[in-house]
């Protein structure tokens, strides 16, 4: 379960985490997420990691529907889209690695539904 963030994504009825690794990212990507979580994983496994061999590093993205959380995440310089649904079930979504690894890292998130 994710720890209270200063974000507000941790109070949501849930958020959503996905990763895009290019083949050559995906060594560095795979440790750091195994260091942060003690999980291991592969692309596909869990579904929410993919291999992109057309990026160049790591996309890591944040899917919610809270528009409260969208406008404090914008007030702290992140940049929230809009418009493009993931699967009709999200809202918003920031693409932004930094504030994906602390997620992980510092508030226990984990990819897929939190």
């Amino acid at each position: 379960m994710p720890q209270n963030d200063p974000y507000g994504f941790a109070y949501l009825d849930n958020a959503f985490l996905e990763a895009e690794v290019s083949p050559k990212a995906q060594p560095n990507f795979q440790k750091r997420y195994r260091g942060a979580t003690g999980v291991n994983v592969t692309p596909k496994n869990p579904p929410e990691y993919q291999s992109q061999p057309n990026k160049r590093a790591a996309e890591c993205r944040v899917y919610f529907n809270s528009h409260v959380v969208a406008c404090a995440a914008t007030s702290l310089g992140l940049k929230v889209k809009t418009g493009h649904p993931y699967k009709d079930r999200y809202r918003y979504r920031i693409n932004n690695n930094q504030l994906w690894w602390e997620l992980v890292e510092k508030y226990g998130f984990r990819l897929g539904v939190n």
